[in-house]
């Protein structure tokens, strides 16, 4: 489980289904599903102008990583827009990835067996 910096999203994983939720907080409604059940939420920097979130997650060997929110300053107000369902971009591992981590544009990922 992992809350967006501002507090308005949560992400949730289940082994279960293999997926990963977000949730809008205030409406607590189910925003969007992704596969995978290993996740890391990565919120990129945030100006005057544009603030970015991302969710990768683990299907197998694949890291997908899905934009979930953009925010825009329209008339100096952020005004949100939601990102498609499609991941915008992915990557293929060595193995099967067990743990996924950010730290800015870093991504490390966790395979198992090493």
């Amino acid at each position: 489980v992992a809350f967006s910096g501002d507090g308005a999203q949560v992400i949730t994983a289940s082994l279960d289904d293999n997926t990963t939720r977000v949730w809008d907080v205030a409406s607590r409604t189910q925003v969007r599903q992704f596969e995978g059940n290993s996740f890391a939420l990565v919120e990129g920097p945030c100006d005057e102008r544009t603030r970015v979130r991302h969710v990768l997650t683990a299907k197998g060997d694949t890291l997908l990583i899905h934009e979930i929110a953009k925010e825009r300053a329209e008339n100096g107000v952020m005004a949100p827009s939601v990102g498609g369902m499609a991941p915008v971009a992915c990557f293929k591992a060595p193995q099967h990835i067990s743990t996924v981590r950010c730290r800015g544009a870093t991504i490390c990922v966790g395979c198992y067996r090493g």
